[in-house]
């Protein structure tokens, strides 16, 4: 089983959090975009790239993830989210719930957490 074919951004400003997510999205098979922040994640979907996943770190300079998940929104893009955060504090996941995230996870993020919470969201192939 594999997510072949999938393609994914990343919005992720922490070097090391993004190789760590990255390496597992790309082990599963997945094509792995990056932006760097908010405002730059909400661009490029502007600009016609098509994802099927959208891993997006609600902490960022510019334009915050939840910020950045309510622009998206607005946009009638339907895209899942799936927001990450290192914080555990219940305003934060559901102001992100309420901006339109399907479903978040908290750093560190482990493997097993992010295969669960990807797997929910995106159908794999046999």
């Amino acid at each position: 089983m594999s997510f072949s074919g999938k393609t994914i951004l990343l919005v992720e400003d922490d070097m090391v959090s993004a190789i760590v997510i990255s390496s597992f999205l790309e082990e599963w098979n997945l094509s792995v975009h990056r932006a760097h922040n908010g405002a730059e994640a909400v661009r490029m979907i502007q600009e016609d790239m098509r994802f099927d996943l959208i891993l997006m770190d609600i902490s960022m300079p510019l334009m915050d993830g939840i910020q950045a998940t309510a622009e998206i929104r607005k946009k009638e893009i339907r895209t899942p989210i799936i927001v990450v955060t290192g914080d555990s504090r219940d305003a934060d996941i559901l102001a992100a719930l309420s901006a339109g995230a399907n479903d978040y996870i908290f750093k560190p993020v482990s493997e097993k957490q992010l295969f669960h919470t990807v797997a929910k969201l995106l159908p794999m192939e046999s």
